[in-house]
């Protein structure tokens, strides 16, 4: 109450923190919509250099991204909305190619986590 009688029903300091806050936002939104390009930039390059679909490269990517995360066949099932046998593909070709490398759960289960080509960009 204190202000609002003080400044006489002056809506400069509103105004101003609005825009102020506005043009914030706005710059923030443009960090954004760049690392989101340069994130498809890296995923075309790899695809294009390691002749990966573009499944098989945001999984890479992910790796990348969080290098301690595990993966497994229904994670990525899920992540991508692909079926089982899609991503069991996927992680067949990716742990050939030593992108991913296999663990053992129990005498049937796997995950995945980074592989040999992989560990060097840490």
């Amino acid at each position: 109450m204190q202000y609002t009688e003080a400044d006489e029903n002056d809506l400069t300091y509103f105004v101003h923190y609005q825009v102020k806050t506005l043009s914030r936002a706005y710059d923030e939104l443009k960090k954004y919509i760049d690392r989101k390009n340069q994130e498809k930039r890296q995923l075309l390059i790899l695809q294009r250099q390691e002749k990966l679909s573009p499944r098989q490269a945001q999984i890479v990517e992910w790796l990348r991204q969080d290098p301690n995360s595990i993966l497994s066949i229904k994670e990525v099932e899920t992540r991508l909305g692909v079926s089982n046998q899609t991503a069991r593909n996927d992680i067949r070709m990716l742990v050939q190619a030593r992108f991913l490398e296999e663990l053992p759960i129990n005498g049937k289960e796997r995950h995945y986590i980074r592989g040999e080509r992989l560990t060097g960009e840490v």
